[in-house]
């Protein structure tokens, strides 16, 4: 499922104020600076929790994550025609293989597709050649159309993302997945060890307790995505098309599970995914393709019960 995130920040807003929270829009900050500054604005608080994405003002201001990795995409929302439209329209479209450490994605949206790539440390220009390259198998003409960039910050060690008084969350903290690039979970995963850290009063344990839960799993993912990105033809035969490795990843995403049971359940399942393979190609010459799939079906369905 595909939607914008426009209303978002109207609704932490409103839950904001609901419990008591202060919410301003419209008003841009440069600069964070702890004590007092005659010229600024002052908001007098307890503490501080920033959440301002991947170019952090309050990091920047504080000296915070200053050795962090950045991967980086780009995005264009283009217009096509009305048969490329319905070629994408049931689901999006993942491309591996044409960058290096990195992938290319088309997502149906209403009336457009959005297109875009995103890699780690891509050598100047490379983002935008392989897009425009690649797009155009596709019918899809990105060439002369906006591109809206966006840094995509890994956490590979740990960092420094808080002080006595303030804490990084989401994107600010740096907590993108590295397999994925995706930040959502991690965002709410921080908020949440953020707000213990404020109730409980050991905000100087929030460091330590975001490496323990999100960096170490991270770790994990980070080779993960070596192997993926290294090998993506063996890993698409013996991951993407094992079902019991797509279950494991639905179980990540719905933070049923971390990357270290991922990682036991995609190669503990191996020997049983080749030998189903096997069973199944054995049918295939007897029975044909139907048979194939009726043996396919059968094992993978008793074995993901």
């Amino acid at each position: 499922m595909q939607h914008a995130r426009d209303g978002h920040p109207g609704l932490y807003g409103r839950r904001s104020h609901g419990a008591g929270g202060l919410a301003t829009d419209g008003q841009q900050q440069r600069e964070i600076a702890l004590g007092s500054k005659p010229s600024a604005p002052r908001v007098e608080s307890r503490c501080l929790l920033a959440a301002d994405g991947a170019n952090s003002v309050v990091a920047h201001s504080l000296g915070l994550r200053r050795r962090r990795s950045l991967a980086a995409a780009i995005e264009v929302e283009a217009p096509v025609s009305q048969d490329v439209m319905q070629r994408f329209a049931g689901a999006p479209l993942f491309i591996f293989g044409e960058i290096y450490l990195g992938y290319l994605w088309i997502f149906p949206k209403k009336q457009h597709l959005s297109v875009g790539i995103g890699a780690f440390r891509p050598r100047p220009g490379k983002l935008q050649a392989t897009l425009e390259r690649v797009m155009s198998r596709y019918g899809i003409t990105v060439a002369g159309l906006p591109v809206h960039g966006h840094p995509i910050p890994i956490y590979l060690r740990s960092e420094k993302i808080s002080t006595r008084r303030v804490l990084l969350v989401g994107d600010a903290a740096g907590l993108v997945d590295p397999f994925c690039g995706e930040g959502i979970r991690f965002a709410v995963r921080s908020g949440r060890l953020a707000a213990r850290a404020i109730l409980t009063g050991q905000m100087e344990s929030y460091a330590k307790w975001v490496h323990q839960t999100i960096g170490l799993n991270h770790t994990m993912a980070a080779g993960l995505a070596l192997l993926f990105y290294h090998l993506p033809w063996t890993c698409f035969q013996l991951g993407v098309r094992n079902p019991f490795a797509t279950h494991a990843f639905i179980d990540l995403f719905s933070n049923r599970a971390g990357y270290p049971e991922v990682i036991l359940r995609i190669f503990g399942s191996l020997p049983f995914f080749i030998a189903t393979e096997l069973v199944a190609g054995m049918a295939g010459l007897f029975g044909g393709a139907r048979q194939k799939d009726n043996v396919r079906s059968a094992i993978y369905y008793n074995g993901l019960a």
